[in-house]
């Protein structure tokens, strides 16, 4: 998922996993650890093999998928909107069908960071009948250098209320997607340094659209309601003297950045000061659930 659309496509650069070949001896010591997770469900790994690969055994050996948080205590995940892979705008529990996308999820302070993230997980069939697993991993340049990193949760799901996230042309992706609430089976807490790309993981856009985004997270917040009709998303302030300046700078980044997306403030709604907001379908739809994330 992209919090917020992006100006442009984001370049990043590929990362490569070859299949996973298990050894006897991992799967005797990744099956004990499975099934010794305690009363809460959190399995308190202490197995010298990295956790990535315990994570994709037990989605390859389970009929688990996995989910990555910044929270270690979360006991039911409710159906949010947010933006799939393909950019359609679902409302749902995602999950994955990976060992280490995940991961990125769960370290990524969510906290501190609030903008845009590129990332990209698939597998790949290769001539010869092998597979490998393919990613990319970005966050906003300048939040690059600040290292927004923190230990998290990898929280592994039931596979059966999900359904595979497809492509338009129907091809399979890594991603999942449940319309009901979903409880949790267990729990993996991870560090950074488990992250096995977390070296790896690149910088997008600039100072400029870094601001942007923490601007569009204040507002969210900020605002008293939000509604979505058709084309377009209606945020209304109650106190619209404190968020005039706020809402004009935006306004102007806006078209800055992104030329196909209009805001047009309203001093005078019948709740208070109104910013309705217009772009292209999948535009608008990446900006709306980063609008509802941010707001819940």
């Amino acid at each position: 998922m992209k919090p917020i659309a992006l100006p442009q496509d984001v370049a990043v650069t590929t990362i490569q996993l070859p299949t996973i070949e298990f050894e006897p001896r991992q799967v005797t010591a990744f099956e004990t650890a499975w099934r010794q997770r305690d009363a809460t469900g959190e399995i308190r790994y202490e197995l010298p093999y990295p956790k990535w690969i315990f994570l994709t055994y037990l989605v390859e050996r389970h009929e688990v998928l996995l989910r990555g948080a910044n929270s270690a205590g979360v006991e039911l995940f409710r159906p949010v909107a947010q933006t799939d892979a393909f950019g359609r705008l679902r409302r749902a529990v995602f999950a994955a069908s990976d060992g280490v996308w995940p991961m990125f999820f769960a370290i990524v302070d969510r906290r501190l960071y609030h903008g845009s993230l590129s990332n990209r997980c698939r597998v790949v069939y290769t001539a010869d009948g092998q597979t490998r697993r393919e990613y990319a991993f970005s966050v906003n340049v300048v939040a690059l250098t600040q290292r927004p990193w923190t230990n998290g949760t990898v929280y592994v799901l039931p596979r059966a209320p999900f359904t595979r996230v497809l492509a338009g042309d129907g091809s399979p992706s890594e991603e999942w997607i449940s319309e009901v609430d979903v409880s949790p089976m267990a729990r993996v807490i991870v560090s950074p340094g488990d992250f096995p790309f977390l070296d790896q993981i690149e910088g997008h856009g600039d100072a400029t659209w870094h601001a942007f985004e923490e601007l569009a997270y204040r507002i969210a917040r900020g605002a008293s309601d939000l509604a979505v009709a058709g084309s377009s998303c209606l945020l209304t302030f109650a106190d619209g003297e404190i968020w005039r300046r706020a809402l004009d700078q935006f306004a102007s980044l806006a078209k800055r950045l992104l030329p196909e997306m209009h805001v047009k403030l309203d001093p005078n709604g019948p709740r208070g000061l109104t910013a309705q907001v217009t772009a292209p379908a999948e535009q608008l739809h990446q900006i709306v659930a980063a609008l509802l994330s941010w707001r819940s």
